[in-house]
């Protein structure tokens, strides 16, 4: 019914992505390997679909490329594995690996896959190796675009529909805009709280986001 959607990503998030087009806004289940190929918050993309239709849901799914939607379908061949099955074992590992351990029939390595237990690794073994073929991105058009900051996708999908935020600048979202707003959701967090934390778990919190929280940075 779908073969792809061409749009603006108003929204990155685990598993998940919303895309804008021309005023239609999609929700789609992405594999989380996907997030990294697909451009950031805010700019265009073509996504490759596949839609789910039972009798209780409809569920669109999207890939980063048609390669990547192949591999998806291929992995619902298998006896047992559906397609949030199929997204979950997508989400665990790239295609390009996925690809190198079946031709290898690593069945120990198969089930270190998050919901793939012994039997469910000997099925995909046995209906997938030697079948699947998986063109090399580097030499494609499938290029893989980061955001500017692990969180930054994540805080932007948040602010995109706010116009004062975009106003007059791209649509993007720098370490001094993510240290101001996770200061004031660390404040907000430790006002509820019945504790304090210490000087060390706040530190931990710094390292770990990767900003400064101590002193929230001018914007």
């Amino acid at each position: 019914m779908f073969n792809s959607l061409t749009g603006i990503i108003t929204g990155k998030f685990p598993k998940q992505i919303f895309i804008d087009t021309n005023g239609v806004e999609w929700d789609l289940c992405v594999p989380d390997s996907n997030l990294d190929m697909l451009p950031p918050v805010g700019n265009e993309a073509r996504v490759f679909t596949w839609l789910q239709h039972t009798d209780q849901l409809m569920t669109l799914y999207g890939f980063a490329s048609a390669e990547e939607r192949s591999v998806f379908l291929d992995l619902l061949k298998v006896d047992g594995v559906g397609p949030k099955g199929a997204l979950k074992i997508m989400s665990s590992v790239s295609s390009s690996r996925l690809l190198d351990v079946l031709e290898r029939g690593d069945l120990e390595m198969l089930e270190k896959i998050p919901g793939v237990g012994k039997k469910t690794a000997g099925k995909m073994i046995l209906t997938l190796k030697g079948k699947l073929t998986l063109r090399d991105s580097s030499a494609g058009d499938v290029v893989r675009l980061a955001a500017a900051s692990p969180y930054a996708d994540v805080v932007l999908s948040l602010a995109y529909n706010d116009p004062q935020f975009l106003k007059g600048r791209q649509p993007y979202i720098t370490k001094k805009h993510l240290s101001y707003i996770f200061y004031i959701l660390y404040t907000l967090l430790f006002r509820l709280s019945a504790t304090t934390p210490s000087t060390t778990k706040i530190r931990d919190l710094e390292i770990k986001a990767g900003i400064g929280i101590s002193t929230p940075a001018k914007i």
